[in-house]
């Protein structure tokens, strides 16, 4: 029998959209991509807040479907400019490196259908054992 799909719903979410912002499917999570959009519906202007805020909501969705950055698998990045690259690097080893098993990932430079968006992610990650 396949596992059952859940929806995770991250704490403190007041973002209604018509998607699941994370499936659980079986020991894994699936994350739709994530921007740094402020619960309010505001947007930081800056690479820098924009790229702290989605690793800060990938990791409240991960942490309220029972996982967290250590557990994350790969990383999808997608970078408006390819100019914050070394930014955008600098902050994904803040939140990666030393955990172990380093996260695999890929960046993808795009263009985002408004242009106010600089940063988004999407990510795999495992699920913790029920008794840790």
């Amino acid at each position: 029998m396949a596992p059952k799909k859940i929806q995770i719903v991250p704490k403190g979410d007041a973002l209604q959209t018509k998607w699941s912002r994370a499936i659980r499917y079986g020991d894994l999570i699936f994350t739709t991509a994530h921007s740094a959009t402020r619960p309010d519906g505001t947007m930081p202007t800056t690479a820098e807040e924009q790229i702290r805020g989605c690793f800060e909501r990938l990791k409240n969705t991960l942490e309220s479907g029972g996982s967290g950055m250590d557990m994350v698998l790969h990383v999808d990045c997608f970078l408006a400019h390819r100019e914050d690259f070394a930014l955008m690097n600098q902050i994904f080893d803040e939140y990666f490196l030393g955990q172990g098993v380093p996260t695999t990932r890929s960046v993808t430079e795009v263009t985002f259908t408004a242009p106010k968006f600089l940063f988004e992610l999407q990510a795999v990650a495992g699920v913790r054992d029920e008794e840790n």
